[in-house]
């Protein structure tokens, strides 16, 4: 008996300094790298570090000739699209997607020199942050919904 009540609370021991030395989960930075398929957001290697974007991390989107499109669904924590290079963000067969910075006054979406954004099909991005951009380059159709928050 003794010996099962030690196992237990070194189990229990084990999994408390586990649980208190991961500490909060922590966005990367994800810039796309076009590896992949080359266009579709959700495609893991168009993306360094590898993996498609969540909604904790800040997303830059600034590769020469590039276009990223997000289909059904996104999150990402910001998104910068151009800055350096000819860049496009694009939505099709689009429903919704959020933008969620941890603070309402952080740049939640922001277009760049030579950065696009076309919205294509019905949906809705919720931003929850600022929208700021170096020139007029949002386009889209009268069935999309572009929210700010």
């Amino acid at each position: 008996m003794r010996n099962k009540s030690s196992a237990l609370i070194a189990l229990v021991c084990a999994a408390a300094f586990t649980a208190v030395c991961q500490g909060p989960a922590y966005g990367a930075e994800k810039n796309w790298i076009g590896a992949g398929d080359a266009s579709t957001w959700a495609d893991s290697k168009n993306w360094n570090p590898e993996g498609a974007p969540s909604s904790v991390d800040d997303v830059t989107i600034d590769l020469q000739g590039s276009s990223a499109a997000a289909e059904a669904t996104f999150e990402a924590k910001s998104v910068t699209v151009g800055g350096g290079n000819a860049s496009v963000f694009s939505t099709e067969n689009f429903i919704y997607g959020e933008i969620a910075p941890a603070s309402p006054s952080d740049e939640a979406l922001y277009i760049k020199k030579d950065g696009t954004v076309v919205l294509n099909g019905a949906g809705t991005i919720t931003l929850r942050g600022m929208f700021k951009n170096t020139e007029e380059t949002v386009t889209g159709e009268e069935s999309f919904m572009f929210t700010l928050e």
